[in-house]
């Protein structure tokens, strides 16, 4: 390009695909909010296993809890764990500047950093089914919070509106789950 002119224009077909993703940005929306229905389906699969687990841990430290409240809280706890991963993919540094209030210095955050994603890889490795899930979320919750960024909407609105639709659609599923399978 000579002289600082202006650049080229786009040709007709790649305008229209341009425009064709600026207008259907609802579609993160779907996605994110068809994932999460998933993945509260799944939990409601996999309840039994995961109240059982619970049982177990609840016996070795001795405590007691009735059925129906341990599936309740194995629901809530893996909801919980979802979205708390979640947004540690999505914000990982954002996190850790919260939780030390930006006190630590360069080479204590590489630990933690190495320390966070060894983790992550022991646990990818040993429940890749779970790691599955959390890949697809965290995915999902990616492309809307940029979708949403686009929109020019600030970051505690995001986090708020993602929580908020993760909780309807988790739950929804689940609900769904016991409604049509019957459990």
């Amino acid at each position: 390009m000579k002289g600082g002119g202006c650049p080229p224009p786009l040709p007709s077909s790649m305008e229209n695909k341009i425009s064709w993703v600026e207008k259907k940005l609802w579609l993160s929306s779907l996605l994110y909010c068809c994932i999460y229905w998933a993945v509260g389906w799944n939990t409601a699969e996999r309840t039994e296993i995961l109240t059982s687990a619970l049982a177990e841990t609840l016996d070795y430290f001795s405590l007691e809890l009735n059925y129906g409240g341990s599936i309740l809280l194995v629901k809530i706890l893996t909801l919980g764990v979802i979205i708390t991963v979640s947004l540690i993919f999505v914000h990982p540094l954002s996190i850790v500047t919260f939780i030390f209030e930006e006190s630590i210095n360069s080479d204590v955050k590489g630990f933690i950093v190495i320390l966070f994603w060894s983790l992550s890889l022991v646990f990818m490795l040993y429940y890749f089914d779970y790691f599955a899930d959390i890949l697809v979320v965290t995915s999902s919750t990616i492309l809307f919070r940029f979708d949403l960024k686009k929109k020019k909407v600030n970051v505690w609105q995001i986090v708020s509106i993602t929580i908020t639709l993760a909780i309807v659609f988790y739950t929804a599923g689940m609900l769904s789950h016991g409604l049509i399978i019957g459990g």
